[in-house]
């Protein structure tokens, strides 16, 4: 575990506009659960759980910033933390053109997080063209 503490990894807000957040090089993540709290490093087991609405707290090493999140899905995997959320930020609130096509393209997103996850790759790949 000792060779991961060096690695760092991106922390990504997703909503059905688009990317509403990015942070690369962090170095670890806090986050407020439904069941409580809990802190990502690199390294850290792929996972899937529901996030509340609140503060992450995110350290690169050198700094601690805060950015307030809506509640969503957190996947957590190799070299990222992702928070899916239905909350749109307020430029994509104000817009009406492609919400269907979005909204369509992140559950994909959402759908190919999860199942990446919880399956492996090649029954992954068989899932998808087994059906």
């Amino acid at each position: 575990m000792d060779a991961e503490e060096g690695k760092a990894f991106a922390f990504v807000i997703k909503s059905p506009a688009g990317v509403l957040f990015k942070h690369d090089g962090l170095r670890s993540v806090r986050l407020d659960l439904r069941d409580g709290k809990i802190g990502i490093r690199a390294g850290h087991a792929a996972m899937i759980a529901e996030v509340i609405s609140g503060e992450a707290e995110l350290d690169d090493g050198e700094n601690v910033r805060k950015i307030t999140h809506h509640s969503g899905i957190v996947v957590v995997r190799d070299d990222a933390v992702m928070i899916y959320t239905d909350s749109l930020d307020a430029r994509a609130a104000n817009t009406d053109t492609g919400v269907d096509h979005s909204e369509a393209q992140f559950d994909d997103e959402v759908y190919e997080a999860i199942m990446a996850s919880l399956l492996p790759d090649s029954t992954q790949a068989e899932s998808q063209h087994g059906d």
